[in-house]
């Protein structure tokens, strides 16, 4: 009798080989689990810092769109177009009220030395004066090899490249090119296309 209770107590010590197999295979799942979760929330955070980073690429590009729709075509302020600056009259409204529009002028062009983009608008008597001292808005950092192209429809209908293009002479199409760096360890690359629209208004 006392030989069969050791027997017993002896073989409730431990686990079985299948109480084990079960065990490690509900850890196992459980473990590939939180992983899946940790490598799902990585992706987003990293996805999240993308759009982040890239957010005054956007921008940018949006706000030269945008100017090029309020583009004037005016014979005192020409659109001019280099590897490096840009500059067109635009046509902006006064206020909500008045319905006028006032004429200006804004130039894009590159800061070698700040590795930055930057715009400047000016009044009809700054621009007319060629006066460039007017204030300079940062819209984008950490650029390098920053260049614009300038696309012309030739008589064969194919698009022509030109990056000095003749003063007043509008190109169908604008391309902006750079090196993007969001952080010190990346560097992306972006080329942007732009339509060029017909001008709303020639004085």
């Amino acid at each position: 009798m006392a030989h069969r209770r050791r027997r017993l107590l002896s073989a409730g010590r431990g686990f079985t080989l299948i109480e084990l197999l079960v065990v490690i295979s509900i850890l196992s799942a459980i473990g590939v689990a939180i992983l899946g979760a940790v490598s799902a929330g990585i992706k987003i955070w990293k996805k999240s810092a993308d759009i982040h980073n890239y957010e005054d690429v956007r921008l940018f590009y949006e706000k030269v769109t945008g100017d090029l729709r309020n583009m004037a075509v005016l014979s005192q302020l020409p659109f001019e177009g280099k590897d490096r600056e840009l500059s067109f009259a635009i046509l902006t409204p006064r206020g909500a009220d008045t319905g006028y529009s006032e004429i200006r002028r804004v130039i894009y062009s590159f800061n070698s030395s700040r590795s930055s983009v930057e715009r400047q608008e000016m009044d009809f008597t700054q621009a007319m004066s060629r006066d460039k001292k007017a204030s300079a808005k940062t819209m984008l950092d950490n650029v390098s090899l920053f260049t614009m192209a300038y696309y012309y429809r030739s008589e064969d209908t194919s698009l022509k490249q030109k990056n000095f293009p003749k003063q007043g002479e509008i190109p169908e199409f604008l391309e902006i090119r750079f090196n993007y760096r969001p952080d010190k360890f990346n560097t992306v690359s972006f080329l942007e296309r732009i339509e060029v629209p017909v001008a709303k208004k020639t004085f």
